[in-house]
C-alpha cells in the first residue's frame, strides 16, 4: 500500500544535510540569500549571519512562484516540494538568481533520470552534484528508498568541492544551532 503524501509536500530538511552543504559554500560578504520554501526554518536557521535573507513559505501566504515581494538573490538554497521542483528551478534560474549566483536544491537523484525531464536538464544544466550519505530521514526517523543530493548551479564559483562529491553525515560537525 503506497504511503500517503504529506500535505504541501512538507518534508523538513534534516539539519545535517544543510550543515554539510553550507560547509561547501564560500559566501561573499554582500551575498543576498533566498530560501523559496522556508517551511519550519531548517535552512534559514543555519544560514550564516550578516546576510540579507529572503524567504517564501506558502503556509505564511508567500507563494514563491507568485511572490508579493522581490526574491532576487545571489545564493538560493531550498528543499522544494517534489511535485513543483522543476517549476521552482526554472523560476529561480530565470527570475531570481543573480548572473554570478549559486543555487542549491535538495532533490531525489531520480529527478535526473526521467525521459520527460531530459530536455529540462539540457535547458538548466547543473554544475555540482553533492550526494548525501546516508539517505536522509525526512519523516518519523525512517528513510525512503531514494537517494538524495544537493543539485547545484554554481555560476559564482562559491562551491568548494569537485563537481561530483559525497557529503557524509559523519563528517558534519555536531554543534548547537545558532
Amino acid at each position: 500500500m503506497p504511503k500517503e503524501r504529506i500535505e504541501r509536500d512538507f518534508y523538513p530538511t534534516p539539519s545535517w544535510c544543510v550543515k554539510a552543504l553550507l560547509n561547501c559554500i564560500e559566501f561573499r560578504e554582500s551575498d543576498v540569500i533566498a530560501e523559496p520554501c522556508r517551511g519550519d526554518g531548517r535552512v534559514t536557521n543555519e544560514l550564516p549571519s550578516g546576510h540579507i535573507i529572503k524567504y517564501a513559505e506558502l503556509a505564511e501566504g508567500i507563494d514563491y512562484l507568485n511572490p508579493s515581494k522581490d526574491m532576487s538573490a545571489d545564493v538560493i538554497i531550498t528543499n522544494p516540494p517534489f511535485s513543483l521542483a522543476l517549476e521552482f528551478i526554472a523560476t529561480a534560474m530565470t527570475r531570481d538568481l543573480a548572473q554570478d549566483g549559486t543555487m542549491c536544491f535538495l532533490l531525489r537523484l531520480s529527478m535526473l533520470g526521467s525521459k520527460q525531464r531530459a530536455d529540462f536538464w539540457r535547458s538548466f544544466p547543473w554544475t555540482n552534484l553533492l550526494i548525501l550519505t546516508p539517505r536522509p530521514s525526512f519523516v518519523h526517523g525512517a528513510t525512503d528508498n531514494a537517494e538524495y543530493a544537493w543539485i547545484c548551479w554554481d555560476r559564482g564559483n562559491r562551491i568548494k568541492r569537485p563537481a561530483f562529491w559525497t557529503l557524509k553525515k559523519d563528517e558534519v560537525e555536531v554543534c548547537p544551532s545558532k
